[in-house]
């Protein structure tokens, strides 16, 4: 799977689990300071991904998912592992 596949695949969670249009969603903003994203929602994201790609994200690296770009730089990195 490339990197446009997998930023697609995550749009598509982050528009399932808040709600945003995706025409509207910018993959490097970022969820709190410009979505409005909660962090529960976020929490959300992060699980719907890991079920999606069937990975488990470090939780040393949670704290640098603040965007969907972020997102697929983690998958891609563990995808490629």
């Amino acid at each position: 799977m490339n990197k446009d596949e997998i930023t697609e695949k995550v749009k598509a969670i982050v528009v399932e689990v808040t709600g945003i249009k995706a025409e509207k969603l910018d993959i490097d903003a970022n969820f709190i300071d410009d979505l409005g994203i909660e962090s529960v929602m976020a929490v959300g994201i992060v699980s719907k991904v890991e079920k999606e790609f069937k990975e488990d994200i470090p939780a040393d690296r949670f704290g640098d998912l603040d965007s969907v770009a972020s997102i697929v730089d983690v998958i891609c990195d563990l995808v490629a592992a």
